[in-house]
């Protein structure tokens, strides 16, 4: 049997010995500071993050948008508002899901004061135009229900080329901030 002192002696060994492997640990993973991570070695790189968003996108009918769950990352500098964007630029990944804005369009800023999202897209937006009226409202409610899924965000204002426009295709005015729409998605109580 052990004695009392063996008995203590024997923890503080183990002691040090688990803080050892748990310290060793600790040095070979990247620390995660200020938003970068650095190797120890002098050099850093932006920390990501790494979120699930909702994105809407029309069915093949034009008559309802149809939410996709799409799990991105965001890099150092990019809001989860740009990001919320630039994958509806980029379309559905789903099967049955269309694209409401065309390849082309580039988001050239995107700010957000009161609650609501100033979204400037550039003139390509306007250029191709998706399916009349129907397309038009796919594009707009795309994009307004898509950024007002996040926080703080309850209306969307779309520009063209940092203009306020009446209209995006002569349709649906766009002139003041948009609300969501939750009658255009599908399975939605209040389409019915």
């Amino acid at each position: 049997m052990l004695s009392k002192a063996q008995k203590v002696l024997l923890a503080l060994v183990l002691i040090v010995a688990i803080t050892g492997v748990l310290l060793a640990q600790q040095n070979n993973q990247p620390a995660v500071t200020n938003g970068t991570v650095d190797h120890g070695n002098g050099s850093q790189e932006p920390a990501e993050t790494a979120v699930e968003l909702t994105l809407y996108f029309s069915d093949d009918q034009a008559m309802y948008l149809l939410p996709e769950q799409r799990n991105v990352t965001i890099g150092e500098g990019e809001s989860i508002e740009e990001t919320v964007v630039r994958e509806l630029i980029k379309g559905p990944s789903g099967a049955g899901l269309k694209r409401t804005i065309p390849p082309e369009t580039s988001l050239l800023s995107l700010s957000i004061e009161n609650g609501v999202a100033g979204v400037n897209f550039s003139k390509d937006i306007q250029d191709s135009r998706y399916g009349g009226s129907a397309g038009e409202s796919m594009l707009v409610y795309s994009i307004v229900n898509s950024l007002t899924e996040l926080p703080g965000i309850n209306q969307v204002q779309i520009l063209v080329e940092g203009k306020k426009i009446e209209s995006l295709y002569g349709h649906i005015g766009a002139a003041e901030p948009l609300e969501p729409n939750p009658g255009l998605v599908q399975g939605n109580d209040q389409n019915l």
